[in-house]
């Protein structure tokens, strides 16, 4: 197929939007149940969409690598490295602006601003210089930018993983995986990661918050001030613990897989419908597999456990198999152009609505309702939604919602001027 999937840049456009809705709330206080992430084991509808996401990234994967002709060689190597290490290095500058950033000194930071600004900026020169030094510089500018961040820990408390870096070493790892392995030898291959997966962690320690093998891991790696404090333990204190850790990183190039060998099917059924009856048939049987390997390893989203690996991805299938059917054999689209668009700038759009946050967060001031000074966050929040509907859960879902739209008319605009940002 060389023609566009209009099913797949939708599936990829609401998982985007998604992202955002969940992660901007009006106030943390008051989301309606099915937006917040489940405690530990289980799911709600916000613990899909990220999972989703790698899912997606494999299935596009399938269909970008055929120009390498799905097989493993320097070209297709480089491209692999470049991206992983751009992604990573983008949700590294998520992490540090601009707290972390401003801790450093003046030689630092000046060292910094001058490879990011060229690193940044190569898309509007790099038709004015030879392939190759472009090459050079790019490849450059990201080792000492990722230097910069990583030989520099020590001295404060960078968040080292996250959403950005999962992607980007889900899509790294997968995309040697997906080359090196052909046939059932991939399928061995997601085999052993998903059960040797179990096997360590319930070997090494075990499925709690404060005792899993996961935890372990990234304090003995990262260390305590580099991971994630978002968690509270048994006697109510913040601990650390990363949902987006090392170790956990291994199943969830299960998802990138998963998504590989889908878009295989895809790909090679020239008939759709046959591909959707394909997508199905292996989809049901395996959120089957999920819910009968759910008792001896729960489905976590923190753990990102094997049987949520299946679970997530059998209804990725299923989803975009009714998706296909619904948009590219009907041709009931109309409704889904909006996603699309986000679909088509998915992780450019992500990253402007963390650094709108930041920006909003620690950049801009307002006035609260009792004439204290608030962040722009707060303000925009209490001055409008709250005066709108009330301090409830409806006027924080409607501030996610506004938040969403605002960023769908920026990627509104790139598409109009067929503006396609890649990393």
């Amino acid at each position: 197929m060389t023609k566009r999937l209009t099913a797949l840049d939708a599936f990829r456009g609401i998982t985007i939007a998604l992202m955002i809705l969940v992660n901007t709330p009006g106030t943390w206080n008051h989301v309606f149940p099915p937006l917040r992430h489940a405690p530990w084991d289980g799911w709600t509808p916000t613990d899909l969409v990220f999972p989703f996401f790698l899912f997606i990234v494999g299935v596009s994967m399938y269909f970008s690598f055929k120009k390498y002709n799905h097989e493993l060689t320097a070209k297709s190597a480089e491209k692999i490295l470049k991206r992983t290490a751009a992604i990573f290095l983008v949700g590294l500058l998520l992490n540090a602006f601009p707290n972390r950033i401003a801790e450093h000194n003046i030689a630092w930071q000046a060292v910094f601003g001058v490879f990011l600004s060229a690193w940044l900026s190569m898309p509007w020169w790099k038709d004015k210089v030879k392939p190759s030094l472009l090459r050079s510089l790019e490849w450059l500018a990201l080792v000492i930018l990722l230097g910069l961040f990583l030989f520099t820990l020590g001295g404060n408390k960078l968040r080292v993983l996250g959403v950005l870096q999962r992607i980007a070493l889900a899509f790294g790892l997968g995309a040697f995986t997906c080359l090196l392995f052909k046939g059932k030898s991939l399928i061995y291959a997601l085999i052993a990661i998903l059960v040797g997966y179990w096997l360590l962690m319930i070997g090494m320690g075990d499925l709690t918050l404060e005792g899993n093998f996961q935890r372990i891991v990234d304090l003995a790696i990262l260390g305590d001030p580099h991971m994630y404090h978002g968690y509270v333990d048994k006697t109510g204190n913040n601990i650390a613990f990363d949902p987006e850790g090392l170790l956990s990183t291994l199943p969830s190039v299960g998802n990138v897989i998963i998504g590989f060998l889908t878009g295989k099917i895809i790909s090679e059924h020239k008939d759709k419908k046959e591909a959707v009856f394909q997508l199905f048939l292996y989809g049901f049987p395996l959120l089957l597999l999920a819910y009968l390997w759910h008792p001896f390893f729960p489905i976590n989203k923190p753990l990102w456990s094997s049987s949520y690996v299946l679970h997530t991805c059998g209804l990725g299938m299923v989803i975009l198999g009714f998706s296909l059917y619904l948009l590219d054999i009907k041709g009931r689209d109309k409704w889904a152009k909006p996603f699309v668009v986000f679909g088509l700038n998915p992780l450019f759009i992500y990253a402007m609505s963390s650094v709108t946050v930041k920006i909003l967060l620690y950049w801009i001031k307002g006035i609260g309702e009792n004439g204290e000074v608030i962040n722009g966050y707060q303000a925009l929040y209490q001055n409008v939604f709250v005066a709108i509907a009330g301090n409830n859960e409806w006027s924080s879902f409607l501030f996610a919602l506004f938040y969403v739209f605002m960023h769908w008319l920026v990627a509104y605009f790139m598409y109009k001027k067929e503006i396609f940002v890649k990393v």
